[in-house]
């Protein structure tokens, strides 16, 4: 993920996630999804709001993201796209959110089913401003 799909796209993360994980991206960023074991098929869940629109312009125009996945024996490997002028990518495995609220080990869905409200970061992310302004993926 990276703060914009803008010629210096500012923060680029790269979060390792594994099955029952949740990994969450801000408001307005841009990102994608890696399977890093070709051997494997991979699936997951994608929640998003299609009120706040999806503008994929800039992603276009620079060809991707400001890294490229490049599947090694040893894992991924990110390599530049010089269409950015991007810094470094920083790698980061994913992490619990309690400042959302969330629990680990709770399928996100149930967690849903018991409190619709719990996700209104998601539905309404300027009610969590404050969180959002200080968050770390």
């Amino acid at each position: 993920m990276q703060e914009t799909a803008k010629d210096n796209p500012g923060s680029c993360i790269a979060i390792h996630a594994n099955a029952g994980e949740v990994v969450i991206v801000p408001p307005g960023w841009a990102h994608y999804t890696v399977n890093a074991d070709p051997e494997r098929n991979m699936s997951f869940g994608a929640w998003c709001i299609r009120d706040y629109g999806f503008d994929y312009e800039d992603v276009r125009a620079h060809g991707g993201l400001a890294y490229f996945p490049v599947i090694k024996e040893k894992g991924i490997e990110w390599e530049p796209n010089t269409t950015y002028r991007a810094g470094t990518i920083i790698e980061k495995n994913a992490r619990e959110y309690s400042e959302f609220g969330l629990k680990k080990g709770i399928p996100i869905y149930r967690q849903y089913e018991d409190d619709h409200n719990l996700f209104n970061f998601v539905t309404n992310p300027v009610t969590l401003k404050e969180i959002w302004n200080n968050y770390q993926p």
